[in-house]
């Protein structure tokens, strides 16, 4: 994904401009694929994007 941004660097913005819609639908599927309550699901996006798109990043 890196090389990516450096190849096109008007891809960041574009991933940064629709990251929280890309999270609400994804929290909806959440919630109709798991059978729970959509109020399980965070309502705001958890994690930056910076964080998401590092390889490195695991949660706890």
């Amino acid at each position: 994904m890196a090389k990516a941004f450096r190849d096109s660097p008007s891809l960041r913005s574009y991933c940064a401009s629709i990251y929280a819609d890309c999270y609400a639908t994804a929290r909806q599927k959440a919630a109709v694929e798991t059978g729970l309550p959509l109020e399980m699901f965070p309502e705001q996006v958890p994690f930056s994007l910076e964080s998401v798109l590092d390889t490195e990043f695991l949660l706890d």
